[in-house]
């Protein structure tokens, strides 16, 4: 099933929100699991938090109407506050770090 929405990945024992993605192309668990494979290119600064915390990531998904994926990322990176995201850029921006 295609899926799209908002992910955001939390320490788990500090309940610190690391970072906020989003897919509106109906590729959410793809674009998920990806972060977790991809050690390369704008995905590296992720991919090394996850290594260094094995087992203490919670992910939290929200699935949205593809039309609402990208203003709920947003909304998600104001509310949070993530360690990695910029608020105002998404993860489709070309200078966002993912």
């Amino acid at each position: 099933a295609k899926s799209s929405g908002v992910y955001v990945l939390r320490d788990r024992s500090t309940k610190s929100v690391i970072y906020v993605g989003e897919s509106h192309t109906g590729r959410l668990y793809r674009t998920l699991l990806r972060h977790f494979h991809d050690s390369s290119g704008k995905f590296a600064a992720l991919q090394e938090w996850v290594h260094h915390a094995p087992g203490r990531l919670d992910v939290l998904v929200f699935e949205t109407p593809a039309s609402e994926a990208l203003e709920a990322e947003q909304e998600a990176i104001m509310y949070y506050e993530p360690l990695i995201n910029k608020v105002g850029a998404s993860s489709e921006d070309s200078d966002a770090p993912f």
